[in-house]
């Protein structure tokens, strides 16, 4: 058995019937065809073996789900499952910098007092490598 607690010696159409069984399709013989021949794809692509391809297909499943994909047959026999981003969305922290706030901000004291304590920092610094030349 692997980490996930799949046994490694199944056929591809084993783990496919599994599958199945998990997702809540019926296990037909079609079905189950079809789910060995994707998972010995994936296998085959990917070079892992069928046990490994079986989590790999299940993940992937899971996360159309959530996503509110409707798996079904043809979702499978196109190849679907290739298309399932497994990382969250990048969400841009971008915010638009408000002008009038932003000039309130600099006029403050503790504003004023950062910025000076910068620039003799940035003076000592430039100050040093003059220095060492």
């Amino acid at each position: 058995m692997n980490q996930s607690g799949i046994p490694r010696d199944l056929h591809p159409t084993q783990y496919g019937h599994k599958l199945l069984e998990n997702i809540g399709l019926p296990p037909i013989t079609s079905n189950v065809k079809l789910m060995g021949d994707c998972i010995a794809s994936i296998a085959k692509a990917n070079k892992i073996r069928p046990d490994e391809a079986y989590v790999w297909l299940w993940k992937r499943c899971q996360r159309a789900k959530e996503d509110g994909d409707k798996l079904n047959y043809l979702w499978f026999s196109n190849g679907e499952y290739n298309d399932i981003r497994m990382s969250p969305p990048v969400r841009s922290t971008f915010v638009e910098i408000d002008e009038k706030s932003l000039a309130a901000e600099q006029q403050t004291p503790g504003y004023q007092e950062a910025k000076a304590k910068l620039y003799q920092a940035f003076e000592r610094i430039a100050g040093n490598k003059a220095m060492t030349k």
